[in-house]
């Protein structure tokens, strides 16, 4: 599978070894901004190798990458590795404030307020506009 992508691309990309975010972005379905923010966040899938303030991928690593859904990370490629998930450090979350619960307790006090409002308005108009039982005169009709 390997060998058959490598010579799409290379039919597609005659003569080239590097190839651009803009020429990659069709490929793997990520605009160059979305490659460069995924670069930057260590999340970019494909190796990259940097020319000066240009950056591109390697033909043979894109083609690993179509081909298996991942790419070996050699020595001599540039960016980061993809971490592993035990590889990851833990942290300790952070501890909650006085501030924190204060802002916390006034969000809720806020929705149970308009939960309790949207009920009083909605019993309101039922009663407005329903009709009164037999023996009671009837309410007048709330203009909407």
């Amino acid at each position: 599978m390997f060998d058959r992508v490598l010579s799409d691309l290379q039919r597609n990309f005659p003569g080239k070894i590097l190839l651009s975010p803009t020429e990659i972005a069709p490929i793997i379905a990520a605009s160059p901004k979305v490659q460069a923010n995924m670069r930057s966040q260590g999340r970019f899938p494909i190796p990259v190798r940097k020319t000066g303030a240009k950056v591109g991928v390697s033909i043979y690593h894109l083609a690993e990458f179509i081909a298996t859904g991942q790419v070996e990370q050699d020595a001599g490629a540039e960016g980061p590795a993809i971490a592993e998930e035990s590889d990851l450090p833990l942290r300790r979350p952070r501890s909650i404030t006085k501030r924190d619960r204060e802002w916390l307790l006034a969000l809720q006090t806020q929705a149970t307020f308009q939960f309790e409002l949207i009920i009083a308005i909605k019993h309101e108009f039922l009663k407005a506009v329903l009709p009164a039982k037999a023996g009671k005169p009837e309410r007048k009709r709330l203009k909407l």
